[in-house]
């Protein structure tokens, strides 16, 4: 962590630089843990009284190293259910269905704005974009490709899981495992954006 700290003060604000590492994610964690206010509840505790309570996605869990941190870009468990509520709040704009604010007003639009220097226009704030898939969509990445994909303009979310055994994994096609999920709603996955 210490060397990530160490380049990110290197990089002023008119350098850009594109890294995708767990560390990231983990100095993230670091600062809002350090800034975020409420002491008396445990860094494990706060996020989910914060976010997974609030929008009833109580199986969810994100491992945390023992000095309370989380791991970094990874090791979040749910049922699939839970991450359903997780991209529909994210497709309401960080509003939940009873009309309670619960991301800061502006973060979803900006998640799915591409980072200045992604030269492929794929990664902005911890999610993704394909843009092979004619419509507008973003999306958590997970282990093994267990994802969840967001379609603002079609008012849909797709949650998928899949763990196959190590040794037979194949090789996943998102394009075509999301052409045939929109085409089985009678939406054209090669329309545009």
């Amino acid at each position: 962590m210490h060397a990530l700290a160490w380049l990110i003060e290197r990089f002023n604000s008119s350098i850009y630089l594109f890294l995708l590492l767990q560390g990231s994610t983990y100095l993230l964690s670091w600062v809002v843990n350090t800034f975020r206010g409420e002491p008396e509840l445990a860094n494990h505790e706060w996020y989910k009284r914060r976010l997974f309570y609030k929008i009833g996605a109580h199986s969810m869990y994100i491992e945390h190293q023992p000095n309370g941190h989380f791991l970094g870009g990874a090791w979040g468990y749910g049922k699939a259910r839970d991450w359903a509520r997780f991209g529909l709040l994210h497709l309401r704009g960080g509003v939940w269905v009873d009309g309670t604010r619960i991301l800061p007003e502006g973060w979803t639009e900006r998640s799915h704005v591409p980072t200045p220097t992604n030269e492929y226009g794929r990664y902005s704030f911890h999610t993704w974009m394909d843009p092979r898939i004619g419509r507008k969509m973003y999306y958590a990445s997970g282990f093994r490709n267990q994802n969840v994909y967001v379609f603002p303009q079609d008012d849909l979310v797709v949650v998928r899981f899949a763990m196959p055994r190590p040794a037979a994994h194949p090789i996943y096609r998102q394009v075509p495992f999301l052409e045939g999920v929109l085409g089985c709603l009678g939406l054209n996955a090669t329309a545009s954006a």
